[in-house]
């Protein structure tokens, strides 16, 4: 699945955020539906970890372990009582909302339709209808009414020193500066009413960073040095701070690309990062990403807080959306759920079993589609279809299937083939050589 490009391309079209060419999935970053979508029944969360309240929508607490204090970690400097210590624990949380690993839909989303939709829009249309790469194979069935349930909020973003900000030119020059990322319509009782229960996303639709020249850069933090000395007794050795900013900046490698906007809320920071040209293999060029700031079963927040790590320029387009998680979408889930595969027996590079459809669909799955997958319908051979960009189904017809799956690594029949020929012609010249040599003698 690594090998061929498709987990890529549906990781990057929803724009998960935590999406690497070598670890495409991670933890989804916490999305909710992508988590159900890859059948994730069980979270297993440390309570001392970065994330250990964000939670997704749906999962509840099913077993904890007994609390421990770790007195060499995250303990207070200087305790007065037992009382004083933190405690932590492993926790397990699940939920009855994970798609089965193959099941059935009959509704078909157009690509057309699917590339007009946002990231998180893409998202929630798994639970409705089926993307599939061959539409012309889908005969008897319908197209998908797409009612997305995620809802635009307007934004604004405001300096802490009270100044309207364009995120499209936004110059960043002082370290001191930050920034709230401000949600008006979240102030309504009404529009807080309608969006209880949704998880928030932020959709970066353009990054762009511009890093300041070195001069630029020591300019700028020489200015900042300047403004923070308050006591007018104070004198600043100019050519001492210029050396020293000059060393940091060589030895860290400054200028260069990598840069870390930072979403604070409740549930902690939420980060896009771009990483520097050195990590090698983990490198991508940022330049969209969808962040999941939560889910809220109640309030949602009026404000975020949000925050550049470095000085220079950003150019950046993006929209905050809610995406309600509610009784529509969980209907859909237990509807896909009745509509598993029944019966299912794994063998080595094989999955089989039986499903009964009463009108044409596609049996769809969250196993990695691959050209070295066949498959067999009743006993006779059926086309494979690459379902929701990356994924293996089948076009099935009204009526009972016994459906078998049957995975061979694609091109080993060849080279197979041109290794016996290889090794054969090497045996022959070897046969050869070796009379050849005996008559001479």
């Amino acid at each position: 699945s690594l090998q061929n490009k498709y987990l890529g391309q549906f990781n990057t079209s929803l724009q998960n955020n935590q999406y690497q060419a070598n670890i495409p999935i991670r933890q989804a970053d916490d999305r909710t539906i992508m988590n159900n979508f890859f059948g994730v029944k069980y979270l297993f969360v440390q309570s001392n970890g970065d994330n250990a309240t964000k939670i997704p929508a749906g999962y509840f607490l099913d077993k904890a372990t007994d609390p421990v204090i770790n007195y060499d970690e995250g303990q207070p400097s200087n305790p007065q009582s037992k009382d004083e210590f933190v405690p932590t624990q492993t926790m397990r949380y699940k939920t009855n909302y994970a798609f089965p690993l193959l099941y059935w839909q009959d509704n078909y989303i157009s690509k057309k339709d699917y590339q007009s939709l946002s990231p998180t829009e893409k998202e929630r249309v798994l639970a409705t209808g089926v993307l599939v790469d061959k539409q012309e194979k889908l005969q008897g069935m319908k197209a998908a009414k797409l009612k997305t349930h995620v809802y635009p909020l307007k934004s604004e973003l405001v300096s802490n020193r009270l100044n309207k900000i364009n995120p499209a030119k936004l110059t960043y020059t002082d370290s001191e500066e930050t920034y709230q990322l401000q949600l008006p319509e979240l102030q309504s009782k009404k529009m807080q009413q309608k969006l209880k229960g949704s998880e928030l996303h932020i959709e970066f639709s353009k990054i762009k960073y511009t890093p300041f020249s070195m001069k630029e850069q020591i300019a700028y933090e020489q200015a900042h040095l300047k403004e923070t000395v308050l006591n007018p007794g104070n004198v600043i050795n100019q050519r001492y701070t210029h050396y020293r900013y000059w060393r940091y900046h060589v030895l860290n490698g400054s200028p260069d690309i990598s840069f870390k906007l930072n979403i604070g809320s409740k549930f902690g920071t939420a980060t896009i990062e771009q990483a520097r040209q050195s990590t090698l293999s983990l490198f991508k060029h940022v330049t969209n990403s969808t962040l999941n700031i939560g889910y809220y079963d109640g309030k949602l927040p009026t404000s975020l807080t949000f925050q550049p790590s470095k000085l220079g320029t950003y150019e950046l387009k993006y929209r905050v959306v809610a995406e309600k998680i509610d009784n529509n979408y969980y209907r859909e889930v237990k509807t896909l759920q009745r509509h598993r595969l029944e019966d299912v027996k794994f063998k080595r590079n094989q999955v089989q079993g039986t499903i009964k459809t009463t009108r044409p669909g596609v049996l769809t799955s969250s196993i990695p589609y691959s050209t070295g997958w066949s498959v067999k319908v009743n006993g006779k051979k059926a086309t494979t279809l690459r379902t929701n960009q990356a994924f293996l189904g089948v076009y099935l017809p009204a009526g009972t299937h016994h459906v078998i799956f049957s995975y061979e690594l694609p091109g080993i029949r060849l080279g197979a083939l041109l290794s016996s020929i290889g090794l054969g012609w090497t045996i022959l010249a070897g046969i050869i050589t070796v009379v050849w040599k005996r008559k001479r003698k």
